[in-house]
């Protein structure tokens, strides 16, 4: 199972640190080095990431955007081909889309709507539960490895 640290933090490293994926195949020195050199380097150490939950009886809304120039999530090839099989990356997606009822991107691809509906249960208004704002220095980049 992925540590937690690694899970949270994609929406950094790739959308607000805009480092490569494929940085991490081999060892993954060359991914961390320019996680670490961007997180003082301008744009990248000004950039935010924002957290809104909202929840019901019915359904729980999560909206995470960041400040990156966002991606095509059209484009990210599909980790069940074979030929992805053994990559160490590219699940993220496939997971959210397992997890969640629905999953929309905003136009640029900085932003992602996640929703998840309680069976059985009549849609109602939701209310605001949380909203944060992170940084990159907020959170370690070091990997754990595990």
């Amino acid at each position: 199972m992925p540590s937690k640290r690694r899970s949270s933090t994609p929406i950094i490293y790739h959308g607000n640190l805009e480092v490569d994926s494929k940085l991490r195949e081999g060892d993954g020195n060359e991914f961390m080095e320019l996680a670490r050199q961007r997180c003082g380097e301008l744009p990248y150490r000004d950039r935010r990431i924002s957290i809104k939950a909202t929840y019901s009886d019915s359904e729980a809304v999560f909206v995470i955007r960041d400040d990156g120039e966002g991606f095509d999530s059209r484009q990210i090839p599909d980790p069940t081909n074979p030929e992805n099989l053994l990559r160490s990356t590219g699940r993220g997606l496939l997971l959210m889309r397992s997890f969640m009822d629905e999953l929309r991107f905003n136009d640029i691809g900085n932003e992602v709507t996640m929703i998840k509906r309680r069976k059985g249960k009549k849609v109602r208004q939701g209310r605001t539960d949380s909203s944060a704002r992170l940084t990159p220095r907020s959170t370690s980049l070091q990997d754990s490895g595990g």
